[in-house]
Parts: structure tokens; C-alpha cells; sequence
């Protein structure tokens, strides 16, 4: 049997409010730039084609609200967006072995996650990529050899 091409897509959470001493980091949401930076990022996304079959966010304030007005700005059904708890400040590792263990039917999964993470593991995956990921950025690595 021939294998299929999987795509990936590596989406760092955007611009989130700074933390307090009263505020969990966890808790802590996305600035109006950041709300700006998803919508942006969303509607480029729309135009190219984005159609994920799954996305996995972090439990995190910051990373759900990207992924929900991403998904909102990209016309893709909130349907697919699943939170991942393990994604919570997960490394590289991580996050690879998350994906790894993916269902076999998904041909399109998105993460939204967070730095290091996220720029840790598209520099493993696709080392010419740019090291940098600022917030709201978005990586779709191609298999080796294809550009």
C-alpha cells in the first residue's frame, strides 16, 4: 500500500497579555494584537487553503483563543478543534510524539502551542526554516526533499 502524504501545520499561539502575580500562566489571555494576529493569521490561512482534519490546541487561554478565531476567520468548523492538555508548554519531544500517535485517518492535523516548543520542533523538522516564530506565526514543513 502507497503511502499517503500527511501535512502538518505548526501554529505558535499570538500575542498574549503579560502574567500578574494574581494570574495563572496558564489563565493568561490573548492582547487585542494578539486577537488582530489570529484574524490575520486566520484569513491567510483561508487563503491558502487551510483544511485541517484536526487541530489540537493547548488548554491554555491563549493558545484555545488563537485556535478558536483562527478556525472562525478560516471558515473551518470549531467541530475539529480538540484541546491536548499535554501540549501545555510541551518541548519538541513532546509534541513529535504527540503527533506521532495521531489517528492514522488524519491527513491534515494543526497544533497551536507554544514557544519553545513549536519553534523547537519546525527547526527539527524543516532545519532552513527560520529559527524565529514570533506569536501568531505558522509553519507547514514539507516532507524532505520536496519544497
Amino acid at each position: 500500500m502507497k503511502d499517503e502524504c500527511k501535512t502538518l501545520t505548526l501554529i505558535r499561539h499570538a500575542k498574549a497579555e503579560q502574567g500578574t502575580e494574581d494570574m495563572r500562566d496558564i489563565d493568561r489571555p490573548l492582547k487585542q494584537k494578539g486577537e488582530k494576529q489570529a484574524t490575520r493569521l486566520g484569513k491567510w490561512l483561508r487563503e491558502h487553503h487551510f483544511n485541517p482534519d484536526m487541530l489540537w490546541s493547548s488548554p491554555s487561554a491563549r493558545t484555545h483563543m488563537s485556535a478558536r478565531i483562527i478556525l472562525d476567520c478560516a471558515n473551518a468548523p470549531l467541530s475539529i478543534l480538540q484541546v491536548r492538555n499535554k501540549l501545555y508548554l510541551a518541548d519538541a519531544a513532546q509534541i513529535l510524539s504527540m503527533i506521532q500517535k495521531a489517528p492514522p485517518e488524519i491527513r491534515h492535523l494543526a497544533i497551536v502551542g507554544h514557544n519553545p516548543g513549536i519553534a523547537e520542533l519546525i527547526s527539527r523538522l524543516a532545519p532552513s526554516a527560520t529559527s524565529a516564530v514570533p506569536p501568531g506565526a505558522t509553519c507547514t514543513p514539507s516532507p524532505p526533499g520536496i519544497r
